[in-house]
């Protein structure tokens, strides 16, 4: 099981952001989360776009990550 570290939470379990699937929600440092809605790849394969709905105030925006980052998965 992979797992990561938030500030403000301590170690949680990970995915990585290419292993992410509409309807995921991740957790950010403090408590923060987002909804996936959609994971889009770079040509390469390396980065991805990634569309996600805030929790908190219901904000879409897109955020450009790593294939390989680690994000924390809300349970």
């Amino acid at each position: 099981m992979k797992t990561t570290h938030l500030q403000g939470i301590g170690r949680i379990s990970a995915k990585q952001v290419k292993d992410l699937v509409p309807g995921d929600v991740v957790m950010w440092n403090y408590g923060y989360k987002s909804t996936i809605l959609r994971t889009l790849p770079t040509p390469t394969g390396k980065m991805y776009n990634v569309v996600m709905e805030a929790q908190d105030t219901g904000k879409v925006s897109v955020r450009r990550l790593g294939a390989e980052r680690l994000m924390g998965i809300a349970r």
